[in-house]
């Protein structure tokens, strides 16, 4: 397996076997330790920044597991740039005249960093069920429920497509898919359920 992922997929990955907050915790040693590297808008975070940056698990509103890296004194690191602009917009016409109106909103002018994990350095967190790179296709399908996002891969599911769509994607990235048929519904029902653990013959437990 190569490739990178984001903070709230690498704290996704390893939540298979650790709760969420334990998951978190082992990512932030990782990367003070540098057994995982951290990039931020592609450039490799050097180690005198890393060590005072922290991973932030949060349990959003749809009951789904996210992070964020923040500063070792609880504050965002990434923090975009906004500013107020006006607009003069035409609004149509009135007795024959072109009327105009003024509208006020925000625009970002500078967007949040983007953090990302090397996948390999983040699977090897993972205490049990290593093997050969490219073999793990519950991690390659996790990544890829958590890049759908609940609501697509519902509509998918509800549709009875999402079946077919993982299989297309372990076999592109892992070069098969699994024999077993209970498997992927398995995944499959624990993502969908939420704010539960991905950690088999544990049960859904909340942290």
């Amino acid at each position: 397996m190569s490739g990178r992922c984001s903070e709230t997929e690498a704290l996704n990955l390893l939540r298979r076997e650790f709760s969420a907050t334990d998951s978190a915790k082992r990512l932030t040693q990782a990367v003070h330790d540098r057994t995982c590297r951290l990039w931020c808008d592609g450039k490799l975070v050097k180690p005198h920044i890393a060590v005072v940056l922290l991973v932030e698990p949060k349990l959003d509103d749809d009951e789904r597991w996210t992070a964020r890296i923040i500063s070792a004194v609880r504050e965002a690191w990434d923090q975009p740039a906004y500013e107020v602009v006006t607009e003069i917009l035409e609004a149509g016409e009135l007795f024959g005249e072109i009327v105009f109106k003024e509208v006020v909103k925000t625009v970002m002018t500078k967007p949040p960093y983007k953090f990302e994990f090397d996948v390999d350095e983040v699977v090897a967190l993972l205490p049990v069920r290593r093997g050969p790179k490219g073999k793990y296709f519950e991690i390659h399908t996790t990544l890829e429920l958590e890049r759908l996002g609940r609501k697509a891969a519902l509509d998918l599911h509800n549709s009875r497509q999402l079946v077919d769509h993982l299989e297309k994607v372990l076999k592109r990235e892992v070069g098969h898919a699994p024999k077993d048929d209970k498997t992927l519904p398995k995944l499959i029902r624990d993502f969908l359920r939420g704010g539960g653990d991905f950690r088999r013959g544990r049960g859904l437990r909340r942290y």
